[in-house]
């Protein structure tokens, strides 16, 4: 299986990997510009993309992945609980929202989204 992280924190990064089931492969990307480029070469079959960061945000990223790649699968992970951000994660086709502080839920996340294709 392969991920590909986007957060512009190192540390993030490193935290997400740790909840991340079966990984054989892991992309690192600091902005969603980076992802964007990445996305086509890696093919990953997961993305964690956070909300905010320089370049190109997460949810801007996220819809210009899913235009030219409609199957991928986008989980938000980011640190803003606001319903407005959430919606709009949601518009532009993310599959989750899992917040920074409990990332326990990704897993889970991954494992049922995984099932149901």
């Amino acid at each position: 299986m392969i991920f590909m992280i986007v957060d512009d924190n190192a540390e993030m990064r490193r935290l997400i990997r740790n909840f991340l089931p079966d990984v054989h492969n892991i992309v690192e990307c600091e902005d969603g510009a980076e992802a964007i480029a990445n996305y086509e070469r890696h093919q990953p079959d997961w993305v964690t993309m956070d909300i905010r960061m320089p370049v190109l945000d997460g949810i801007a990223a996220t819809a210009r992945i899913l235009a030219s790649f409609p199957k991928a699968r986008i989980i938000m992970v980011t640190e803003f609980t606001n319903d407005e951000l959430r919606e709009a994660a949601h518009k532009a086709g993310a599959r989750g929202y899992v917040l920074k502080e409990d990332l326990s839920p990704l897993r889970q996340l991954i494992c049922q989204s995984a099932s149901e294709t």
